[in-house]
C-alpha cells in the first residue's frame, strides 16, 4: 500500500501545537503507513523538543523543500516544511504578531492538498480570536477550508469511539441559530453525513438520528415549531433519497442511545449541543473532521492550552487520533 502524505499544521506557536506534534511523531503508537510533513517553524520545534525529556523516541529533524521527493517516514522523524523563523515566542503568551504566520501554515497546507501533493491535512490548535483580531476573516478551520477550496457544502463532524456527531451550524452566536436553520441546510447536512459514513467509514447502510432544537422535541409545537416546520420536512426529503434517518429526537436522551450503538451518527443543530456529549464521553479521544472537502481534513478536539504550553506535559492523544482517523478515511475511500 502506498503511504499517504499528510500535512500537519503547527497551529499557534505559543500554544501546545508544537509539543503534541513532537509527542505524536516521536511515539511508536503511530504506524509507519503515512508520511507526515509539518508545516511550521523548524527552530521553534527544535526549541520545544529540547525541553521534552520524556519523548519515546529522540526526534530527528529533516528540512523539506520538495514534498514530491519524500518517499518514507519512521517514528521519530520530524519532516518540516519550514515556513517561518519566529523570534521571542513565549509559550503560553499569545501574540497578534503570530497571526499571519499561523494563517500561512494553514493556507499553504490547503494549497498543497488542493494540488494533490498531500492527501490530507491535520490541523494543530489555533486561537480563532487572535486571527480575527489581527484582521483575518477566520471563524474556524471548517469555514476557511470551505472558502479556499470553493466547497459550498461542508459539514463539521466530530468522530469518537462510540459517537459521531455532525453539526448543522458551527461557530455562530447562539441567538442566530434558529434563523440559520432551514430545510435545505438540515437536509444537506444529513446527505453529506450519509455519504461520508458510506465512503469514508465503510458503513453500507448508516443509521442517522436527528436531534431536535427545542426541549422535548418541541412538544408538538407547544415549545417551538422548528421541529415540525424544518426538521420533519428535511427528514422526509432525506428518506425519499433512501437515507436511513429518523427523528427529530429530544437531545437530552438521544446521545445516550447513539453512544450505546443504536445509531451510527447524530445530526445536531448547533455546536454545544453536539460537542458537550462528545467531550464528556471521549475527551481527549475525539477528532474534528471536515466533510465535503476535496481532501481529508481532521484535527484534535482541543484548543491551544496556553496554561500548559511549554511545560512538556501536553497529551498528544487527540492528535494521534486525528492522524489515525485521517488515514482510515483515506484508506477507506481508496
Amino acid at each position: 500500500m502506498m503511504k499517504k502524505k499528510l500535512a500537519i499544521t503547527m497551529g499557534d506557536p505559543a500554544g501546545i501545537g508544537p509539543e503534541i506534534i513532537l509527542g505524536a511523531l516521536c511515539s511508536r503508537d503511530l504506524e509507519a503507513r503515512m508520511i507526515p510533513i509539518v508545516f511550521g517553524d523548524l527552530d521553534l520545534l527544535r526549541q520545544r523538543a529540547r525541553k521534552m525529556k520524556h519523548l519515546e523516541i529522540p526526534p530527528k529533524f529533516r528540512v523539506v523543500t520538495d514534498i514530491s521527493q519524500i518517499r518514507g517516514w519512521a517514528p521519530g522523524e520530524i519532516p518540516v516544511f519550514n515556513l517561518s523563523s519566529l523570534e521571542n515566542v513565549i509559550p503560553g503568551v499569545p501574540s497578534l504578531k503570530h497571526a499571519p504566520t499561523v494563517h500561512r501554515y494553514i493556507e499553504t497546507a490547503a494549497k498543497y492538498a488542493l494540488q494533490g501533493s498531500v492527501a490530507g491535512v491535520v490541523t494543530g490548535p489555533i486561537h480563532k480570536g487572535n486571527l480575527i483580531e489581527a484582521g483575518f476573516d477566520f471563524p474556524g478551520h471548517t469555514e476557511f477550508f470551505a472558502q479556499i477550496s470553493g466547497s459550498v457544502q461542508v459539514v463539521m463532524m466530530m468522530v469518537a469511539p462510540t459517537l459521531k456527531v455532525a453539526l448543522v451550524t458551527t461557530h455562530v452566536p447562539f441567538s442566530q441559530i434558529p434563523n440559520l436553520l432551514t430545510v435545505e441546510r438540515v437536509l444537506r447536512t444529513i446527505l453529506i453525513t450519509d455519504r461520508a459514513l458510506r465512503s469514508h467509514f465503510r458503513l453500507s447502510n448508516p443509521r442517522i438520528a436527528v436531534a431536535a432544537l427545542n426541549p422535548h422535541a418541541g412538544e408538538g409545537g407547544k415549545i417551538g415549531t422548528e421541529e415540525s416546520m424544518i426538521l420533519d420536512p428535511a427528514i422526509r426529503l432525506a428518506k425519499a433519497q433512501h437515507v436511513l434517518v429518523s427523528g427529530p429526537y429530544s437531545a437530552d436522551t438521544l446521545f445516550s442511545f447513539a453512544a450505546a450503538g443504536k445509531y451510527d451518527a447524530v445530526v445536531s443543530m448547533y455546536h454545544d449541543q453536539g460537542l458537550i456529549p462528545i467531550k464528556l464521553l471521549h475527551f481527549p479521544e475525539a477528532v474534528n473532521v471536515t466533510l465535503g472537502l476535496p481532501f481529508v481534513r481532521t484535527s484534535p478536539d482541543h484548543g491551544v492550552a496556553y496554561d500548559i504550553a511549554g511545560s512538556g506535559t501536553a497529551d498528544p492523544t487527540s492528535l494521534k487520533r486525528a492522524i489515525e482517523v485521517a488515514l482510515t478515511m483515506l484508506e477507506n475511500a481508496a
